[in-house]
């Protein structure tokens, strides 16, 4: 019979149902590796079941892919719950397995895997789990926060028991992350983004058009491409990665463009009350370097360069102009992928 168990422990500085991580945060790196974290994790739970009169359980790389690939969940959403799969994604051959998760802030190292072991074997649940005889197996997994949310450590401990006839098997292939987004980012670049992948991962995919173009580390969430040809629609994916094997992409089309041409030759009527009427030609449009629409900015002789005006074609109409004296307006068309030259046109403002 299959037997699960979960407990859950909040670092003694918070209260109890509360967390003080931000939903969105991202992972960061710690301040200590997390082979060294690991491994005082390890220790101190077999020097604890040592002292108990139990046998100790030994490190195994699937468990420690579900207990990483949970960890870093929380940490980068904020949020601080079970993984309610966490058995079905132990390596095959599992007869049991019970479930500890804890954070607590600011992170500080060593003295942070100290202190959430502490608490662990302070809570009687979780003392329990760690201290089950039956249990051979352990993964061990911590992820930090950013500063700006806390500086929170999280950890995971997934405990399993494998009959001493029964050689642990490589966990399942992994499920894609949940989606996928991708949006310009420059000229000839796309920016993807997507949720981490709630399914142990060592490594991430990105593809062009089925094509791997970038291996990346399991805790990434953003990357950005560039260089890509302008003006025809690609296929970006993203697959996750384990020992057992590779998931499939979870896809999103985008059409990589130029910045647009730059506008024909301008004009400026002065209209009075400080306001200016600006006429120009438009921009050649094209599928490489499309134009979104045109604005308006002052570039000599104005308080302030921002932009003064934004219009779909000509003309555009600038107001707040300081009147009596000369300024220098600037037209460009834009798009996503940035700004094109611009067109100057000076008069003096009445």
């Amino acid at each position: 019979m299959l037997r699960r168990t979960v407990t859950a422990l909040m670092a003694v500085l918070l209260l109890a149902g509360a967390t003080s991580v931000p939903a969105n945060a991202t992972t960061v790196a710690c301040t200590e590796t997390a082979a060294r974290m690991e491994r005082l994790a390890l220790e101190l739970i077999n020097e604890t079941r040592a002292a108990g009169g139990v046998a100790p359980v030994a490190p195994l790389e699937g468990l420690h892919d579900v207990a990483r690939t949970w960890s870093r969940n929380m940490a980068s959403t904020g949020t601080f719950a079970h993984n309610p799969s966490y058995f079905g994604q132990y390596p095959a051959g599992a007869t049991s397995g019970s479930e500890n998760i804890a954070y607590r802030y600011p992170e500080r190292g060593l003295d942070s895997v100290r202190a959430l072991h502490q608490q662990l074997v302070d809570s009687p649940g979780h003392h329990a789990n760690i201290m089950r005889a039956t249990s051979t197996h352990v993964g061990l997994g911590f992820a930090c926060a950013p500063a700006a949310y806390g500086s929170a450590i999280y950890l995971t401990q997934n405990f399993a028991t494998y009959p001493s006839t029964t050689s642990p098997a490589t966990h399942p292939a992994p499920a894609p992350p949940a989606s996928l987004t991708g949006k310009v980012a420059g000229p000839g670049a796309v920016r993807l983004a997507w949720p981490h992948p709630t399914t142990p991962t060592t490594s991430l995919r990105v593809q062009v058009n089925g094509t791997t173009v970038a291996k990346l580390p399991p805790e990434t969430t953003t990357h950005t491409l560039t260089g890509l040809p302008t003006g025809t629609t690609a296929t970006f994916g993203v697959r996750a990665v384990n020992q057992a094997g590779t998931s499939k992409a979870v896809t999103v089309e985008v059409r990589p463009i130029d910045r647009p041409a730059r506008p024909g030759g301008a004009s400026a009527t002065a209209l009075g009350s400080g306001r200016v009427e600006v006429r120009f030609t438009p921009a050649a449009s094209t599928t490489a370097a499309p134009v979104k629409g045109y604005r308006v900015k002052c570039v000599a002789g104005c308080a302030s360069t921002a932009t003064l005006a934004t219009v779909k074609t000509s003309p555009a109409v600038v107001t707040g102009l300081p009147r009596g004296k000369t300024v220098t307006l600037r037209v460009m068309a834009y798009n996503a992928a940035g700004r094109s030259a611009g067109r100057d046109v000076s008069l003096t403002v009445r």
